[in-house]
């Protein structure tokens, strides 16, 4: 099972690419439709991420109202249009073909290569002949055939015809039929098959693409499920006394048992049942304008995140897992928090230096294998907080 982060970007004028990130997992080849929220006062136009990679650009509100498919985990191919169009001059005529007409016709065939073919003719007998000719003049007939190649091909076909009664042909006059018949012949066919054929393609390139966002992973440990996190530890004979932080029992302060202790806690097999859903923040690289929520955007700091009231009925702690890429090898010293459903009223307070001066490198599946920093206040229990009754936000504050 692969996990992968979703992101939608606005590229609005004024709105500093404002950005929304959904964390996701697929097994096999699966698509999601992506949209805006029914509520949503969003004008785009909007760019699409998946992981690091932009998936498409200049989407439109109607877009994305309307949804936009994201395939996950599979080869998707990519067409690109290439449209022809030729004007098309049919004139039916009839052609009584006892004379010896030499005919040059420049046509678009319905065959994969180009023919050149050297018919003799012998007939007796006027018929109405379906060929698109001009008789008996060397002019170009372009007509609107569809083949196997959205390539306009020309193809010489000169035709001897041996008859036995000269008939008068009108000049200077595109003669097009389309008329069957049917003439015993004996032919004689020479196909060139080395064809060089080159199609233009258009292709839509956006002039500018935004880096893409960085994330930060958001890690709620309920005290009520304190039982099962013991439970599990011990199931995967987890080294020392750490069973979570309801548990109250230290981390190691070896970095090989730690980086043991943190990937276990990592990979508990209950996020997103026992505990909630692992949240995914964003970090931008570069400081620009403000965030959703009207705070300040600080390159490698991530923006405003917030926990709505009820995604956990209790006390629980919060614990930030960052990849070292996402703070360009830095640390976050301080973060913001607000537990009465303020945004823009961020209390800054200090992390654990000796949680934070030590690396995990995960793994396992739960969150992309790298090199990451834990931040929390354990054991103070500042990061800990009650969820029930109103909206949490947090904020990376300061880097050192």
């Amino acid at each position: 099972m692969a996990t992968y982060n979703i992101l939608v970007v606005n590229n609005a004028p004024g709105c500093n690419d404002t950005s929304v990130l959904e964390q996701v997992t697929a097994t096999s080849c699966t698509t999601y439709i992506v949209r805006l929220a029914s509520n949503s006062n969003a004008l785009g136009p909007f760019s699409i991420y998946v992981n690091s990679s932009l998936i498409g650009s200049g989407y439109t509100r109607t877009d994305m109202f309307n949804g936009v498919v994201v395939s996950l985990g599979c080869a998707t191919p990519t067409p690109t249009p290439s449209p022809t169009s030729t004007p098309a001059s049919v004139t039916p005529t009839q052609t009584p073909t006892n004379t010896v007409t030499p005919t040059n016709t420049a046509s678009d065939t319905p065959t994969p290569t180009p023919t050149v073919t050297q018919t003799e003719t012998p007939t007796n007998t006027p018929t109405t002949t379906p060929t698109n000719t001009q008789t008996p003049t060397n002019t170009s007939t372009p007509s609107d055939t569809p083949t196997n190649t959205p390539t306009q091909t020309l193809t010489q076909t000169p035709t001897e015809t041996v008859t036995s009664t000269p008939t008068k042909t009108p000049t200077n006059t595109p003669t097009p039929s389309d008329t069957p018949t049917n003439t015993p012949t004996q032919t004689l066919t020479q196909t060139p098959t080395n064809t060089e054929t080159t199609t233009p393609t258009p292709t839509q390139t956006p002039s500018a693409t935004p880096p893409a966002p960085l994330p930060a992973y958001l890690f709620i440990e309920p005290t009520s499920a304190n039982t099962q996190f013991s439970g599990y530890f011990l199931s995967v004979s987890s080294p020392g006394v750490f069973r979570g932080f309801s548990n109250g029992l230290a981390l190691s302060t070896n970095p090989v048992t730690y980086n043991v202790q943190m990937n276990n806690y990592i990979q508990f097999s209950g996020w997103g049942g026992t505990a909630p859903l692992i949240g995914t923040g964003i970090t931008s690289s570069v400081s620009s304008g403000n965030d959703a929520y009207g705070n300040p955007i600080t390159a490698y700091l991530f923006e405003t995140y917030k926990v709505s009231a009820g995604t956990v009925s209790g006390d629980a702690w919060f614990t930030w897992i960052v990849p070292t890429a996402s703070t360009n090898n830095q640390i976050i010293s301080q973060i913001g928090y607000n537990n009465a459903g303020n945004p823009n009223s961020l209390t800054a307070v200090n992390t654990q230096s000796s949680i934070y001066n030590l690396t995990v490198t995960t793994t396992g599946s739960t969150i992309p294998v790298g090199v990451y920093r834990v931040y929390s206040t354990y054991t103070s229990p500042t990061f800990r907080i009650n969820g029930a009754t109103n909206d949490i936000y947090f904020k990376g504050n300061t880097l050192i």
